[in-house]
């Protein structure tokens, strides 16, 4: 027992400490939570008795009450961004609910109901526990269509937060929807939080039916391929492709000289700048690009018409390059011409919704319920055009998060008066020109600055040698990243810029070369008819093919004198079939160059020792035979003779 006693002791100290260390249902509710908006119906629709409903859902940290107020319906777009000022330009509410305490629902996330009237309507109203929520418009039900302001008003013992919002009014018959193309650019700064991407990535994958439109910088991707850490990003983007749904464009970074390209002999860089992103993308993902290129900055009707020569008819432009800019009329939505570039047919972002969309100051319900609303808007501008009207709506991935991706998709799908659509339709050139929109549009010319002689002999060289290595590589993703630290030389600016960012491709290609060498070290050779050791390191980490010139007069190779080799180890030991060999000891030089033979890798001069058998060797080895010969002769004889006179 006494023994006893001391272990029931040291169990029930155990069970002590486990329940302190618990943190228990308190500590869970002491647990810090933001006074936020984690979702709004941003569409109510009225039934038949002129009465309607949308939901907010609230988190709190602890008692609250929400005052939810409409305002009148918007008439200006301007009207929007007055929301996120200090001053809203939006009069006075004219329905509010009064405080309503957050007690419909336990726990620290409330479901509120809220009910609004048409004029001449009845019903019973929502409620949050014993107290009604409802708002009475001064509309009869088929006068009510719109967007309308909508203020929360948040209050606990912290003190009181304004969330304000949109709340679109559904009625009557949609002649249109508005089609809402979702872009989101893949740069390089979706790998400055690689995680954030990752978490895009795996959002709008969760979203296979609805459409989405990704602009790949070829920067990107080649950081995918060339960054060992790179294999969860590049798993999350080929997870975005697995939808039909999901279409890629390219999208070159924004200052490429594409006019200084072809103004100097370089046409076919200017092709290369948009395809490099779709080779890059079918070894990544198996999936290629579609026809459209997204011209991102200020770009000149010079550059539009060299990406159109190009092949690439179908551009979009910011809409800021753009004089004017198409969002601040109300004649923006269908494609166009670009003047200086008739080849060319356009569309523009609208930066108004672009600067919305990736507002991380909002939070998520809100912003998911201000863009879905400003598209509405958008509508309502011009809600009996017969054409289709297209809202290219920009954004970089990994600045968005999971939670504001779910609400804006579910926003979005749900909204009568928009539909998510991919790009490429948008193009057709029955658009242009459609519901009374400009049939050309004028863009804002930057200043285009002359390429120096030195540009161009430096970008010649660049190309020639880039080529020629690029070929020897094996793995087409490796290429593709080595091509785009070269393309993305080739940028705006004065020629010192530009030859600096050349020199700087050129001394990076260089030190790829000198990844490879031949070992230097003195060889034997057996003789005639045997192989001769050569080893070759390379401290590249990808596989390439190179062609190992032999260049000797003293030695035959029965294959030939130029023997192809893959080094896809850090050591390579390859042996040479030889047919003759002429003398004891000879130089050879090693020359490796790249399967085109126009760049070479390395060289080097090989002592080669042979060790085969001289005709001298054959005479003194027979020569010493026959003295054995005639010493065992002359011995056998000797005897011979001695047994005769015994």
């Amino acid at each position: 027992m006494r023994q006893r006693i001391p272990t029931w002791w040291r169990v029930l100290g155990v069970v002590f400490l486990a329940l302190v260390a618990w943190p228990g249902p308190l500590a869970s509710a002491a647990s810090p939570v933001a006074l936020a908006v984690v979702h709004q119906d941003e569409n109510l629709s009225f039934t038949h008795h002129g009465v309607g409903t949308f939901r907010l859902v609230i988190s709190h940290p602890g008692p609250t009450t929400v005052t939810v107020s409409l305002y009148s319906p918007l008439v200006y777009r301007s009207q929007i961004d007055s929301l996120l000022t200090t001053q809203p330009a939006v009069g006075s509410p004219t329905t509010t609910t009064g405080p309503v305490n957050l007690t419909c629902t336990p726990g620290l996330q409330t479901t509120v109901t809220v009910s609004v009237f048409s004029l001449g309507s009845h019903g019973t109203p929502a409620h949050c526990g014993v107290q009604s929520v409802a708002l009475h418009l001064a509309c009869i039900e088929t006068q009510c269509a719109g967007v309308y302001p909508l203020q929360l008003r948040l209050s606990d013992a912290g003190g009181t937060t304004t969330v304000w919002s949109l709340l679109t009014l559904t009625n009557g018959t949609i002649v249109q929807p508005l089609r809402a193309d979702l872009v989101g650019i893949v740069n390089p700064s979706s790998w400055t939080t690689p995680a954030l991407a990752v978490a895009d990535f795996s959002s709008f994958a969760a979203h296979p039916s609805s459409p989405l439109t990704l602009a790949l910088d070829y920067r990107a991707l080649a950081a995918a391929v060339s960054v060992p850490r790179g294999s969860g990003w590049r798993s999350a983007l080929s997870a975005v492709f697995q939808s039909p749904l999901h279409r890629a464009i390219a999208a070159p970074p924004p200052n490429i000289d594409y006019a200084g390209l072809s103004r100097n002999g370089f046409s076919g860089q200017v092709s290369q700048q948009i395809n490099l992103a779709g080779q890059l993308l079918q070894d990544l993902a198996g999936r290629s690009t579609d026809s459209p290129v997204f011209l991102q900055g200020g770009v000149s009707p010079e550059a539009v018409a060299a990406v159109a020569a190009s092949g690439s008819h179908d551009v979009v432009l910011d809409d800021a390059a753009l004089s004017p800019a198409p969002s601040t009329t109300l004649t923006w939505g269908s494609p166009f011409e670009v003047s200086g570039a008739p080849a060319a047919t356009a569309l523009a972002t609208d930066g108004g919704v672009a600067h919305l969309i990736t507002d991380a100051s909002l939070q998520a319900g809100q912003r998911a319920a201000l863009v879905a609303g400003t598209l509405n808007f958008l509508h309502f501008e011009a809600p009996n055009d017969p054409a289709v009207r297209t809202v290219v709506i920009p954004f970089v991935m990994g600045t968005l998060s999971p939670v504001f991706v779910n609400e804006l998709i579910t926003d979005l799908s749900n909204d009568p008066y928009i539909t998510l659509s991919s790009l490429t339709p948008s193009f057709s050139s029955s658009l242009v020109g459609s519901n009374g929109a400009p049939a050309q549009r004028t863009l804002t010319t930057p200043v285009l600055k002359d390429w120096s002689n030195h540009n161009v002999a430096t970008l010649s060289t660049l190309l020639q040698h880039s080529q020629s290595f690029i070929g020897a590589v094996n793995i087409p993703s490796r290429a593709g990243a080595l091509a785009a630290s070269v393309e993305s030389s080739e940028i705006l600016g004065g020629p010192d810029i530009r030859q600096a960012a050349m020199a700087n491709a050129l001394a990076a290609l260089n030190g790829q070369l000198l990844g490879v060498r031949v070992d230097n070290s003195t060889v034997t050779l057996a003789g005639s008819g045997t192989s001769l050791p050569i080893t070759i390191f390379s401290s590249l980490h990808y596989p390439i093919t190179v062609i190992a010139h032999l260049i000797t007069d003293r030695l035959s190779f029965p294959d030939g004198s130029q023997i192809p080799i893959t080094l896809s180890r850090p050591t390579t030991a390859v042996r040479i079939a030889v047919s003759r060999a002429a003398g004891s000891s000879l130089i050879l030089r090693v020359v490796l160059t790249t399967p085109d033979n126009r760049l070479e890798l390395t060289r080097t001069a090989l002592a080669v020792h042979v060790s085969g058998i001289s005709w001298v060797g054959y005479a003194l080895s027979f020569l010493s035979l026959a003295v054995l010969v005639w010493w065992w002769i002359r011995t056998h004889r000797r005897r011979s003779e001695g047994r005769h006179l015994r």
